[in-house]
């Protein structure tokens, strides 16, 4: 599970990256004039703002929070291929609040920012109702959405199951008997 931590692990900050790059870009997009009539891009964030109180910054902090528990990931990866005890409770820990941040965010997008984009798309395009191009868009966004959350709630629940199977757990425990052991003949 080592390698697989530090590898999900620089997955997640590379993601995040890309995540903090296009909203920096859109962003910058949405400052400057693109030609006659309004800047939609301008014009998606005020209405997001203004649907959704606060919802930039909760895409940026749930970006940065993944990023975060990337490194966490790539560190408690390292641990267990050294097999340290703080590395299981820091990828089991990992597991936990990535479960609950994965399933607040599916929430969040999927009950909230998702519909208040579907109805600034309509609203932009002068239409009460989608058209089939409009609505398989908004079905992959929702695909895409779901699939990276899903595989990162799968990953944490499986590595939180193979961290309490009794051979894992007999392996560390072991080695902390030995470590002891070679402590107090050191003190010796």
């Amino acid at each position: 599970m080592g390698i697989l931590n530090i590898v999900v692990g620089i997955l997640s900050i590379s993601c995040g990256v890309c995540g903090l790059s296009a909203y920096a870009f859109g962003y910058s997009l949405s400052q400057k004039n693109l030609g006659a009539g309004p800047n939609p891009l301008q014009a998606l964030g005020e209405y997001m703002s203004q649907r959704i109180p606060g919802w930039f910054f909760w895409e940026v902090s749930k970006i940065s929070l993944s990023m975060m528990l990337g490194l966490i990931l790539i560190i408690a990866g390292i641990g267990l291929l050294r097999m340290r005890a703080w590395a299981l409770a820091m990828s089991i820990s990992y597991g936990i609040v990535t479960i609950c941040l994965q399933v607040a965010y599916l929430i969040f997008e999927l009950g909230f920012v998702l519909p208040a984009t579907k109805e600034f798309s309509l609203k932009m395009q002068g239409m009460a109702q989608p058209t089939p191009q409009s609505e398989s868009r908004n079905v992959g966004t929702a695909l895409g959405i779901v699939g990276v959350g899903g595989f990162q709630i799968i990953y944490a629940i499986v590595l939180i199951f193979v961290l309490f199977m009794p051979q894992v757990s007999q392996a560390f425990a072991s080695l902390r008997g030995k470590r002891r052991l070679r402590d107090e003949n050191d003190l010796d």
